[in-house]
This record gives structure tokens, C-alpha cells and sequence, in this order.
């Protein structure tokens, strides 16, 4: 194995399960009591055991690298706290001194002392053969798609129909059982998508991906009547919910799918909400003083608990729409690689929003293992874009409940952990979507389109729907009128093109010509919130978008950066989340435990 497959490897590979990828895991019989738990093996740092339905489970790093039991990734050997007692004292060591294991020798500074070209990459670009290592083997980069002015389609009455970009292949799925599916499991059954169909009557486009795309106005799309046919979710104690796969108590039987050793049951360990016809009308509009935190939180620009900005770390969001497939895999690993720390010694993180067309479910949980967040993108991601701005709630239930049953059953992602939603096309689909993520226990949407079209105004905060959401909120209709308590929104905001003119997502702005434009796009982006009210930045983009080489580069070089900034944290959707309901200046911060090295799913978080 090459030293640099060894680094585009790392700890993704970890715990993948692909029999294509030669990465097993091996049940070694043997008793334990930490579910969920991470060891060193006792002789060799380059393996591992994890706990997984209380026996031990052996796994191995790619070559040269040891297993760390508190990022709990395969990482460098000389961060690891595998490998004999001197090289545990080390790891301690670092981590007591709270310092990013060495990656600039300036080491962190302010972001006003930064220089132009400050941040540049490692030499990472290009294995010994000359293929970027994070490039997909077979992937021939001129028959990809020109992706330069990609975007989430608002909903416009005024509009009739889309021209969609689908790249990529639905690639089909490995043969061989993955190592968290037992022998006896039975196909699933928590919801099949007829979304292969792919058709188009109307429009001349096919989508290769399954999702079906129409390009004429008339165009109707049969793709993606997903349905959930995973039955009502029952439990022991008879108290099972369908839809909402809610129990409360007992044993979790849901719907006949596959039992998975890294499935949290679904317990009383789930999200605790009044039903909508017992909730109070708050009339008016929101009243900060009788809408306050850790439950409640008004829509505005003012920073929470009236902490001043630079008393608070700049949070910053990195988050990928659509299928997780073998095109878009190496990109992750590049982003994501070891090395990367926040200033509290833990890993940065990203969130996968993931679509059911075209995803490779074998490959999520790997993604899940190492510390991304993972959240729905609906079952079918169906074209056009009005069908969302007019579904109905049984629609919703089935597209976004349904997928993350699917994400359960096919990729092992506990259930409590799926918190979050993005719609397609940043469509919003008025009460009838919020009711179906209210009703089903989500605890955050990120959809809601907000900000000034002309760059100027401070960004906006996160919020709760506890009121009304008045139009500048939410911009593209039709928006919810009724109330939801204690639902997040965090509202997706203008970025603004090195031409002055917005967008709704970064790959969405005017197509850049080189890595050092997109550079100064993502600083200029990045200042508006850092030097105001450091409201969390959002870099919300389709992994496709790096097809076009220099937008990958320059978002790669953009997060050696923000690693300088002693006061900047790259964290998950529902890391923000905690956040705001426990503000914490950045003197108590490096103790924020869900922003801790154990993950964005530890039991830690609040409900």
C-alpha cells in the first residue's frame, strides 16, 4: 500500500465494511459492556476493537497509521494514543496543552494578521502515478458535467420548470454483507423508492442518477413516489407510533429490515415534544422576553446571552447535499483528513444531508463512525422543484421519515442520531413539511432562505419557530404560518460572488475562474460574519461542485486558514445547535462537551 493511499485512506476506511476495499472486521467471540466503546489492542497500535452488541470487534488502520481512542480515528502515529506507554504519555500530553498536533509552524493566530497566501496546502495534490489521490479510480474528469453555476432552484410561482445538473451513476451496491449485517437479516422494509424509474414526459432530459428530471415546462416526473412501506414502528409496551417510529420502552421490533449492531434503540432516549393540538398560539410577534433560551429563541441578528463577538468562537458549518457515492467519497477524505483540529484538540466535522437516489448506503456509515453528522435530504430528491412548495403531509412523512429509516436499516445509523433536515431545492413546503418534521421528532431544519440581496447586513442567528416566522426569515414561499415549540431553524444565508451579486448556496454564485478567486470568495464571505456578529457561517455545497478541480483546492486550502484562528470552530449543524441552547464564551469552550472529541452522537447532547 502507498504512502499516499495511507493518507487519503486514514480513518475512513476504518470501519468500512466494503469487501471490494479489503477492510474487514473480525468478531472475536469475546464478551464486553461499552456498547459504542473504542480500544487499543494490546500489541499492535494499528488495530482496534470496538464494541459492538457486547462482543469485540477487531479492525485495522491503513498502513503507518495508529488508532486514537479519544478522536477515535486511525491518525499519525505521534498524535495516537495507541502504541505503547511513551506514546500515550505523548497524546496526553498534546491534548493537556490543548494544542493542534503541528501543521503551520506560525501555529494560530488572528485572522487580521493573516496574509493573503497564508494557508496554502501541503503538497497533497498528486499521488506517485500522478492521480490526485482523492479522485475516484474510473472516474474520467472530461465527461463530467460543468457544474460552475450548480444551485438549489428557489420556488417561483412565476416558473414553470428547471434545468437540473444530475451527474454521476447510481453505482450499484457490493455483493458482499457488510460487517454490521447479520446473516439472517431480511431485505429491508423501511422504505423503497420507486425513484429508479427516472422518467420524463415532458422534458428531452434523462437522469442518470434515478431521480428523473423534466426539462420542458410541461414535464411530469414519475420518479421518486417513495413510499414508506415499513409498516408502523411497534414496540413491546404498545405505545409504538408509525411515521415517527416512536417507543416508549420495551423492545423495538420496527418493520421487519435488518438489525444492525450500531442501531441505537429506539428508547426514551428520543426527542421530547408537546402534539401540536395541545401547544398554545403565542400571538404577535416574537417577544424576547418571553422567549428565551435554552427552549426558545427569536429570530435576529443580536448575539445570544448579550456576549460580545469577540467573547465567542466563529462557528463554521460544512455541510454536503444529495447521495453519498464512490464519485464524491475521495472528496470527503481529503476535506476531512487526520491533522485537521479544532483549538480544543478534537476533530473538525461535517454533515452529510443525504438524498436516497444514488446513494451507496455502504459507504454512509464509515462517514457516520468518524464524526460526521448525518441528516435526511428526502427519499427521492424528485423533480421539479414546486412538487415540495405543494406536497402533502403524508408526503412529506413518507420522503423524510422514509429516508432516514433507510439510513437505519441500509446504512446503520442510529435513529436518534438522523436530527436534522434540508429540503430539495431549499423548497420549502409551508406547514406541510414542518408539521412532518415536528411530528416525527427532528430537532432542526436547515432550509429557510434568508438575507439582504445586496451585501451589507449583519447575518442572521438560528432560531425556534415557538412564533410566527415573519417574511424576511424566510424568504422563498411558501413558508409555514402555524407555531412549532422548540424547533431549530438554521436559516440558510445570502453568500455573496466575487461580483457583488448573491446567491443562495456557494456553488451557486457566479462561476469562478481559479483557486485563488474561489479563495478570495470564501474570505470575503467568511470576514462579513467574523468581523460582526459571528453568526454561524454556513458553507453549504453539493460534493459535485468539486468536479471543477479548483473549487476542491480552494475550499481545501480555505480550512488550513480558519485551522490558524484560535477563536474559529468547524462543527456539525447540531453542534450549533447545543451551542445555542447553552451559549459559551471562549474562555469556558475548550469544555464545551458537545463540542468534545467523542462525537457529534454521544450521549451528552441535550434532547
Amino acid at each position: 500500500m502507498s504512502t499516499s493511499y495511507s493518507f487519503s485512506a486514514l480513518c475512513m476506511t476504518v470501519l468500512l465494511k466494503l469487501h471490494s476495499a479489503s477492510v474487514a472486521s473480525e468478531n472475536l467471540g469475546i464478551g464486553c459492556k461499552d456498547n459504542g466503546a473504542f480500544y487499543c489492542h494490546e500489541t499492535d497500535p494499528g488495530f482496534f476493537t470496538r464494541c459492538i452488541e457486547h462482543e469485540l470487534y477487531l479492525f485495522q488502520c491503513p498502513e503507518g497509521l495508529h488508532f486514537n481512542t479519544v478522536s477515535q480515528t486511525c491518525d499519525w502515529p505521534k498524535n495516537a494514543d495507541c502504541g505503547g506507554a511513551a506514546a500515550r504519555d505523548n497524546a496526553r500530553n498534546k491534548r493537556k496543552r490543548s494544542k493542534v498536533p503541528v501543521m503551520h509552524d506560525a501555529g494560530r493566530r488572528s485572522w487580521n494578521n493573516m496574509k493573503a497566501n497564508d494557508g496554502a496546502s501541503s503538497d497533497i495534490s498528486a499521488s506517485a502515478g500522478g492521480k490526485p489521490w482523492w479522485r475516484p479510480e474510473g472516474v474520467d474528469p472530461s465527461n463530467w458535467d460543468d457544474v460552475n453555476n450548480l444551485v438549489e432552484v428557489p420556488y417561483d410561482g412565476s416558473v414553470g420548470s428547471i434545468s437540473a445538473s444530475v451527474s454521476g451513476k447510481k453505482k450499484a451496491s457490493s455483493s458482499g454483507k457488510s460487517f454490521w449485517k447479520k446473516k439472517q437479516a431480511s431485505s429491508s422494509a423501511a422504505g423503497k423508492s420507486e425513484s429508479g424509474k427516472g422518467k420524463s414526459e415532458g422534458g428531452e432530459g434523462k437522469s442518470e442518477s434515478g431521480k428523473g428530471e423534466s426539462e420542458g415546462g410541461e414535464g411530469k416526473s414519475e420518479s421518486g413516489k417513495g413510499k414508506s412501506e415499513g409498516g408502523e414502528g411497534k414496540s413491546e409496551s404498545g405505545k409504538g407510533k408509525g411515521g415517527g417510529w416512536e417507543a416508549k420502552g420495551g423492545e423495538e421490533k420496527g418493520s421487519g429490515g435488518h438489525h444492525h449492531p450500531h442501531k441505537t434503540a429506539i428508547s426514551d432516549d428520543t426527542v421530547h415534544r408537546k402534539d401540536l393540538d395541545s401547544v398554545d398560539w403565542l400571538e404577535g410577534p416574537c417577544k424576547p422576553s418571553e422567549c428565551q433560551l435554552p427552549k426558545c429563541r427569536c429570530p435576529g441578528t443580536d448575539i445570544p446571552a448579550g456576549l460580545s463577538a469577540k467573547s465567542i468562537p466563529q462557528m463554521v458549518m460544512l455541510t454536503f447535499d444529495d447521495e453519498v457515492s464512490a464519485a464524491y467519497y475521495g472528496y470527503f477524505q481529503r476535506l476531512f483528513r487526520p491533522g485537521r483540529y479544532n483549538p480544543n484538540g478534537c476533530p473538525v466535522r461535517g454533515c452529510l444531508f443525504v438524498s436516497g437516489s444514488g446513494t451507496d448506503y455502504d459507504l454512509v456509515y464509515p462517514m457516520y463512525a468518524m464524526g460526521m453528522e448525518i441528516a435526511s435530504h428526502t427519499l427521492s430528491h424528485k423533480f421539479p422543484h414546486t412538487w415540495w412548495a405543494t406536497a402533502s403531509y403524508q408526503e412529506y412523512v413518507d420522503e423524510v421519515e422514509g429516508m432516514r429509516k433507510k439510513l437505519v436499516s441500509d446504512a446503520g445509523v442510529p435513529y436518534e442520531a438522523i436530527k436534522g433536515f434540508r429540503v430539495p431545492f431549499l423548497q420549502v413546503g409551508a406547514d406541510n413539511m414542518y408539521k412532518s418534521l415536528y411530528d416525527n421528532k427532528f430537532v432542526y431544519d436547515t432550509s429557510m432562505f434568508t438575507g439582504s440581496v445586496w451585501e451589507g447586513s449583519d447575518p442572521v442567528w438560528p432560531f425556534t419557530l415557538d412564533y410566527s416566522v415573519p417574511d424576511e426569515f424566510c424568504q422563498h414561499k411558501p413558508c409555514p404560518k402555524k407555531q412549532y415549540p422548540g424547533f431549530w431553524e438554521i436559516p440558510v444565508q445570502r453568500w455573496y460572488g466575487v461580483d457583488g451579486i448573491s446567491c443562495a448556496m456557494p456553488d451557486g454564485c457566479t462561476a469562478s475562474a481559479d483557486a485563488e478567486e474561489d479563495m478570495e470568495f470564501f474570505r470575503s464571505n467568511f470576514k462579513r460574519y467574523y468581523e460582526s456578529n459571528r453568526a454561524p457561517l454556513g458553507i453549504f455545497v453539493h460534493a459535485r461542485w468539486f468536479h471543477t478541480e479548483h473549487h476542491l483546492d480552494a475550499l481545501d486550502r480555505f480550512i488550513d486558514e480558519l485551522m490558524y484562528l484560535e477563536d474559529v470552530y468547524i462543527v456539525t449543524p447540531i453542534q450549533v445547535i447545543e451551542w445555542m441552547k447553552n451559549p459559551t464564551s471562549l474562555d469556558k469552550i475548550k469544555s464545551f462537551k458537545p463540542w468534545g472529541c467523542e462525537g457529534v452522537a454521544s450521549k451528552g447532547l441535550s434532547k
